[in-house]
């Protein structure tokens, strides 16, 4: 994977259960991210995450979101997002309540997700290279947030429904180094575009003419991460004769498809 542009990171922002958390920066909650809307009337900013991490249903809500900002003697502020989520999939999203001026984030146009039409045109398939970007939870930035990237491949195309908790989702199986904390994260395909659109039917719009023109590839956004696979439960034994389960990691996250999300934000439009 070649060298990735800084301004990724700063789509990126942490999830809290409360206030004081965010404040402190407890290790607890998760990773959302910035995605802009152009509509006719102009365009909105939206955190995207996944409705489990907001929703207070499985585990506590943390519905309060910490973004960076400019100001050096205050690197962070908070607020609580006002959230809807999807019936159908596990997406949230609240608008941004405050200009750019301030705090200090970049975004994804939508005009970056990657749609349905463009997987056949692009060939986007199997082994595809990924990166991801979200909070290690484990070391995620005190004073400010630091978020990391991840590697990976493409494992399976969304055929059939991921189960997760008991609840089936439209997914790409993908093979990602993950730990809690990474629900939320958007995660991008990166693509030699040349070879791949060449005599197909895939037309790039004026922002992707723009990106093949300075870097000579593609990235797009495939989807956000929202679950672990997980394996099967082993016994283990312990020297006093005991035993205790472990679950096998499996490697596997599921990642909803972009086109998911780009749907979403478009019912909330028009509500």
């Amino acid at each position: 994977m070649p060298r990735l542009n800084d301004r990724i990171l700063f789509i990126v922002v942490y999830l809290y259960p409360s206030k004081d958390d965010a404040e402190r920066g407890t290790k607890v909650g998760g990773t959302g991210f910035i995605a802009r809307l152009r509509t006719q009337e102009g365009w909105h900013d939206y955190v995207i995450t996944n409705r489990h991490n907001v929703d207070g249903q499985s585990f506590p809500a943390a519905s309060w979101v910490r973004i960076n900002t400019h100001d050096k003697k205050k690197p962070v502020d908070c607020f609580e997002g006002d959230w809807s989520w999807s019936e159908t999939d596990d997406i949230a999203a609240c608008e941004l309540p405050f200009h750019r001026a301030y705090y200090k984030y970049d975004h994804i146009d939508t005009v970056f997700f990657l749609t349905e039409d463009q997987v056949s045109d692009l060939r986007v398939g199997l082994g595809d290279d990924l990166f991801m970007v979200g909070r290690f939870i484990n070391h995620d930035g005190t004073e400010k947030n630091i978020p990391v990237v991840r590697f990976g491949t493409i494992a399976m195309m969304p055929q059939e429904p991921i189960i997760a908790d008991g609840k089936p989702q439209e997914s790409f199986l993908i093979e990602i180094r993950t730990i809690p904390g990474f629900s939320g994260s958007p995660v991008f395909i990166r693509m030699e575009a040349e070879s791949r659109y060449k005599d197909r039917q895939f037309k790039p719009n004026l922002t992707d003419k723009q990106m093949l023109d300075n870097w000579g590839h593609l990235e797009k956004l495939l989807g956000i991460e929202w679950c672990r696979v997980k394996g099967e439960t082993a016994i283990a034994p312990l020297i006093n004769g005991s035993t205790f389960d472990i679950q096998v990691p499996t490697g596997m996250s599921g990642c909803i498809p972009a086109w998911r999300i780009l749907d979403f934000l478009k019912t909330i439009e028009t509500r």
